[in-house]
């Protein structure tokens, strides 16, 4: 049985060359956020309150607790459907296109990152497997601090959605220093606008989720 341990070997990740790919203005990105609810945010902001999610390399306080601090993660999908997918699981896998009013944001990088490349055998080498993407949240936390500390000119990371195996990407705050957001985005709309009705319809259909 392929075992991922709780958190990586600093040193043994330090002395492996990692496997990079750069993502810039050519690759279209994709995500939902909440302007609404308790915790309102905008579509380029990173979300500094952590860890909660998979890969977010957040530190916890001394109760083993997640806190606001200068760290901050963004993931954005490289299609529609993984962004809905990834953004609606913890809802019983149902689009609630009015709660917290989530909006679909697309948009191009204005410069390039370089992300830790996730798909290949990187994993393997420094001594963890593909359970970074599908097992608990909790270890791959662990080895996304482990590649933010022993890496400091990386800017995030390149994997595929455990729900759709497709590319996804977790932006570190630090790549806020390129510049990497545009002026203007591709697409930017609320999920409740009518004229989303017929693609939402689509990518729900696609995955499997319902639609309410």
């Amino acid at each position: 049985m392929v075992k991922l341990p709780r958190e990586p070997d600093l040193h043994r990740l330090r002395a492996t060359e990692p496997s990079l790919i750069n993502i810039g203005s050519d690759q279209s990105l994709h995500r939902i956020y909440k302007r609404g609810g308790s915790y309102p945010t905008l579509w380029n902001a990173f979300r500094r309150y952590g860890p909660l999610s998979r890969f977010d390399h957040h530190v916890i306080d001394d109760r083993g607790d997640p806190f606001q601090q200068n760290r901050g993660i963004l993931y954005a999908a490289t299609d529609l459907p993984t962004a809905v997918a990834e953004f609606f699981q913890r809802n019983q896998r149902r689009v609630n296109r009015t709660r917290h009013q989530p909006w679909l944001v697309s948009f191009r990088l204005a410069n390039e990152v370089r992300l830790f490349n996730l798909t290949d055998t990187f994993c393997i080498r420094v001594g963890a497997s593909m359970k970074l993407v599908s097992g608990p949240f909790v270890h791959a936390q662990a080895w996304s601090r482990g590649f933010y500390e022993a890496y400091p000119d990386i800017h995030g990371l390149y994997y595929l959605s455990s729900l759709t195996n497709r590319p996804t990407i977790a932006l570190y705050e630090r790549s806020d220093t390129l510049d990497v957001f545009p002026g203007n985005t591709r697409f930017h709309r609320a999920l409740v606008d009518p004229l989303m009705h017929k693609a939402l319809t689509v990518i729900v259909d696609e995955i499997g989720y319902g639609l309410v």
